[in-house]
């Protein structure tokens, strides 16, 4: 497995998910590479995975990640300390990225 696959697994399979425990279980060997490649813990490395996904804008909308995942804004807005630390890690691709509300 390559860094690159795994995070493509993830994404994949990210895609009407709502985040749910069942994500996180059918993920578990990819979400575990990304994190022996990288600091960051399961969550941030699915979060990662969207970003790295959408590495060609600099803006993404909470309500964009919603509608890929079929949750409701707040579901992301629960993960905004995640983000934050990716953010200070330096670890996505475009940074600054904007986590916008709208």
């Amino acid at each position: 497995m390559t860094l690159l696959a795994a995070i493509e697994q993830v994404v994949e399979a990210a895609e009407d998910s709502g985040l749910s425990d069942e994500l996180m279980e059918k993920v578990k060997r990819s979400v575990g590479y990304i994190c022996r490649k990288l600091p960051m813990n399961k969550i941030q490395a699915v979060l990662f995975a969207l970003f790295v996904d959408r590495a060609d804008n600099h803006r993404i909308r909470l309500g964009e990640l919603a509608d890929y995942l079929k949750c409701r804004n707040v579901r992301i807005m629960k993960y905004m300390n995640e983000i934050d630390a990716l953010a200070r890690q330096r670890l996505s691709i475009n940074w600054p990225v904007r986590l916008s509300a709208t």
